[in-house]
């Protein structure tokens, strides 16, 4: 995941790399808690799947097209474009792109906020996302934040939404 304040470092490195003068180590340097180790993780994901790209994308892309894909009833906000999509080609090659391309999730909280949306959820391990989103949500915002990682954690997440 990169955030806004890594835009520029990582426009520098993809451009480094495109003209082929990325070094051959790279030192990530800078106050703690800025996501140092999100940006590094993210550039490695991107620059394994810029090698391989003739192929990992290409085949995910052909493999989503062997499923039947429906225009969604809800808006879905796509990772990698921090956007909403309806039609069902388009949400194929979003998700195709997803799989080697950075994720805007701050763009992508940010587009939620827009859409007036209240309840978010985080799903999985940790609350990393859980604790980044309250510190981003304004703070007159009605936001219902919620975890679920176990089944009391769904029970819990079901019945505040039902």
């Amino acid at each position: 995941m990169i955030y806004p304040w890594h835009q520029s470092a990582w426009n520098k490195l993809v451009q480094s790399h495109r003209t082929g003068r990325l070094a051959h180590g790279l030192l990530l340097h800078g106050n703690r808690g800025t996501g140092k180790h999100d940006f590094a993780k993210a550039f490695a994901s991107w620059l394994i799947c810029e090698q391989n790209q003739d192929n990992d994308e290409e085949d995910f892309k052909a493999f989503l097209q062997t499923i039947a894909f429906n225009s969604p009833q809800s808006a879905v906000v796509f990772n990698v474009t921090a956007d909403t999509e309806f039609d069902p080609d388009e949400i194929r090659s979003v998700m195709s792109r997803q799989l080697c391309s950075p994720v805007k999730w701050y763009d992508a909280m940010k587009k939620l906020v827009e859409e007036e949306i209240e309840i978010f959820v985080e799903i999985g391990p940790g609350k990393v996302l859980t604790g980044l989103l309250r510190k981003n949500l304004p703070k007159d915002y009605p936001a219902t934040v919620l975890t679920v990682n176990d089944l009391n954690t769904f029970e819990n997440f079901i019945k505040k939404t039902a």
